[in-house]
């Protein structure tokens, strides 16, 4: 008999050696395209009687013949066909694609990934090293990965599946199978036949049920109505995920739903509907180990209770795990809003070491870490579980000081990509579909505006009334807005600062766009009519005034929009308004007043604002503005030096006297809420100002007298320095800082 075998490396045909039989001696009338020989290696794991086989070490395509085979693929990447006959087939070192073909057949891949068939007849396909691609055939197969984290189906047949070492996905495939992952943790499936299932050490997912070594989802709620809320959880592994809420004691399940999680970087959501006015529940997600959660729906309209909400905003995933926040989850809050920069995606961080996340992948890593456990804490996480969030953006959940409402050509970043705005990028769009993804929000849009700057976008802005108590308005200060304004680079220079206050007086800039802007002075004037005692502007940015260094990405950016806004405040006799913001990285407290014109006099409004945060920034305000004013000339060596040995409470007060020699010339109100601004307010704890600490903000309204209680926790700050050794910060405890409070008019 004449047997053919072929080995080609590209285009040329490589010299080999052809050995059959038990022997090392050419047998016969052996041909070899290429006229070249094989040599014999491991012939004592070949069937007497077979044609042998050798490779090269280039990149080879092997044909076997009709009888049995016994082939080394060699070095190389190498395509090997076994054929007819029961073959023997080695793939050995680099990535190689063998089928066996028909017959009873023995593969074994070698090093490197390599993609092993086993075809016709009962086969046993080995993966060993590498991270492998394995199929067994139509007959009962024994089919493995080994080493390495390999794909394994058994396909039709009876057949044994493992995975052995690595992270593996197994399938049984089609007949009654014998399946276990191995070691690692390994997806594990088979739905079809009678079939064995193993477990053995890792996290395993077999038919979409994680065992108990995998880790519990983290879970959290959001966008809480008096009827509703939004439920997310968020897996490691491909799984099913059962969402089941109920009673406080988990006694009376009311309902369920099923999510399965084919891509552990997208969280699962599930929206609940049908819910009661004012009550708490409880809910758990089950994958393995179960994870619970908790919320309270708003009171019903005229519910005279009294509410508990944090606020803050600003964490960087270097910094993690965040222990500014762990006392969140046992404050019993009634929901924890977000002012955005929840992520820094124009930021390095161990889990994605880059300057700027780009692709929506590289945007949800970015939210997953700050979520995800560091040094045993999950602080976050924990808070996220305990009450309903609700959440905005601000500048760095896709990057720095953008404005989404200017065009793409106006800032360099954005250049590149399409789109009318640069809220339509694909930058953008990466960044906020991450954004509503890792929040338990729901996806809303606005419908017909008649503004292209907001028509059919998206809708960040919520209202919610929680009884006669209280009202909130989030807003969304980055995705309209225009282009900043050119910056006040000399403090000293009064012709580029008078420049930037006529500027900023232009009644054609807007920061919320006209469409938010109306409803939310729509929406205050509704709670007003209807008796709610106190109203909650939550915004990213100040709207107090605090001087023209860096004032461009505040609201003093934009003075005429803010100037109506405080005046519709003020001309519409809304009573009991407070502003929440965040961004500056530390606690201010001030009364609001406002211009008509540049230079005009100061009108105040019975409003006052609170700033909150860091959760977690490095520097925090206080050391960031004095080293910006030692840096601009406006404080001298020896007094920076003097300030950096004051404790920390006389450096807040430094720097609130800093900051008040900056807003003095142009007649705005030094911070503190002073008797004559006609706030009935009384300082408890601590100041007006806390600028170095890391932290967050609770804001209580006592039942029937509606007093409001204004309490800021903190920890001392810690730096990117201090990240590497998370045990030298992780044991800070929060503690009050500042707290004040204020009775209604």
């Amino acid at each position: 008999m004449k047997r053919f075998f072929r080995i080609s490396m590209g285009t040329l045909l490589a010299p080999v050696l052809i050995h059959c039989g038990g022997g090392p001696e050419p047998v016969g009338s052996d041909e070899l395209d290429g006229q070249s020989q094989i040599g014999l290696s491991y012939t004592s794991q070949c069937v007497a009687g077979s044609n042998f086989i050798q490779g090269t070490t280039g990149n080879d395509t092997i044909v076997g013949s009709a009888g049995d085979d016994c082939i080394f693929g060699g070095g190389g990447n190498d395509a090997i066909f076994g054929g007819l006959g029961n073959d023997r087939i080695w793939g050995e070192a680099g990535e190689d694609f063998i089928d066996g073909g028909d017959g009873n057949d023995k593969i074994w891949g070698g090093q490197g990934n390599d993609v092993l068939a086993g075809g016709t007849g009962r086969d046993e396909v080995l993966g060993m090293q590498g991270d492998d691609h394995v199929t067994g055939g139509t007959d009962n197969d024994i089919v493995g990965g080994n080493e390495g984290n390999d794909f394994v189906d058994g396909e039709a047949g009876d057949d044994s599946v493992y995975g052995h070492e690595g992270n593996d996905r197994v399938f049984g495939g089609v007949g009654n199978d014998s399946v276990r992952g191995g070691d690692g943790d390994d997806i594990i499936s088979d739905s079809v036949g009678t079939n064995r299932f193993f477990s053995q050490p890792g996290c395993d997912v077999t038919n979409g049920v994680a065992d108990s070594e995998c880790p519990a989802p983290t879970v959290a709620s959001g966008d809480a109505t008096q009827t509703s809320v939004m439920l997310l959880a968020s897996t490691t592994v491909e799984s099913t995920l059962i969402f089941t809420w109920s009673d406080p004691n988990l006694s009376a399940p009311l309902g369920q739903a099923t999510v399965v999680v084919s891509d552990p970087a997208i969280p699962a959501k599930v929206m609940v509907t049908g819910l009661e006015p004012g009550t708490r529940y409880e809910y758990v997600v089950t994958a393995g180990v179960p994870a619970h959660g908790r919320f309270r729906t708003a009171p019903a309209n005229d519910s005279d209770i009294g509410i508990r909400f944090g606020v803050s905003g600003d964490w960087r995933g270097e910094l993690a795990p965040f222990p500014a926040a762990r006392n969140i989850a046992s404050r019993d809050l009634d929901f924890f809003v977000t002012l955005g920069d929840t992520i820094y995606a124009d930021y390095p961080s161990p889990d994605l070491n880059q300057p700027q996340a780009l692709t929506l992948g590289e945007f949800r890593i970015k939210h997953n870490e700050v979520y995800s456990p560091r040094a045993g804490l999950n602080t976050l996480a924990d808070a996220r579980a305990s009450t309903a969030w609700f959440a905005t953006i601000d500048d760095h959940e896709v990057t720095d000081d953008f404005a989404g409402g200017a065009a793409p050509s106006s800032d360099s970043r954005f250049a590149a990509y399409e789109g009318a705005h640069i809220h339509d990028t694909e930058l953008f769009t990466n960044g906020l579909r991450a954004f509503y993804e890792y929040n338990p929000i729901e996806t809303l849009s606005y419908g017909s505006t008649g503004d292209a700057r907001t028509q059919g976008k998206p809708k960040l802005y919520r209202t919610r009334r929680y009884g006669t108590s209280a009202a909130t308005f989030l807003l969304d200060a980055r995705t309209f807005r225009d282009q900043g304004l050119p910056a006040v680079a000399d403090p000293f220079d009064s012709s580029q600062i008078f420049g930037f206050l006529v500027s900023s007086f232009d009644p054609s800039r807007t920061m919320l766009g006209a469409a938010q802007l109306e409803e939310l002075e729509r929406d205050l004037l509704v709670a007003q009519a209807e008796g709610v005692t106190w109203k909650f502007v939550l915004v990213p940015e100040p709207i107090q005034n605090l001087g023209v260094l860096f004032a461009s990405d505040r609201y003093e950016g934009y003075a005429a929009e803010r100037s109506q806004l405080l005046g519709f405040i003020d001309n519409a006799a809304i009573e009991n308004v407070v502003f929440v913001a965040a961004d500056i990285h530390g606690t201010i407290v001030n009364n609001l007043t406002y211009q008509t014109e540049p230079g005009g006099p100061q009108i105040p409004v019975s409003s006052f604002e609170i700033s909150t945060g860091a959760i977690a920034f490095d520097a925090p305000l206080g050391p960031t503005t004095t080293e910006i004013a030692a840096a601009v000339g406006l404080i001298d060596s020896e007094t920076y030096s003097a300030y950096l040995g004051l404790p920390t409470e006389f450096k807040d007060v430094f720097v609130q006297q800093l900051i008040d020699a900056q807003m003095t010339p142009f007649g705005y109100d030094p911070l503190g809420i002073e008797p004559e601004s006609g706030i009935d307010a009384t300082l408890i704890e601590g100041g007006y100002v806390a600028a170095h600490v890391f932290g967050w903000t609770e804001l209580e309204i006592a039942p029937t007298t509606h007093n409001l209680r204004i309490t800021t926790y903190g920890i001392d700050a810690y730096g990117v320095n201090d990240a590497s050794n998370p045990a030298s910060y992780i044991g800070r405890e929060p503690a009050i800082v500042s707290q004040f409070e204020v009775r209604p008019k």
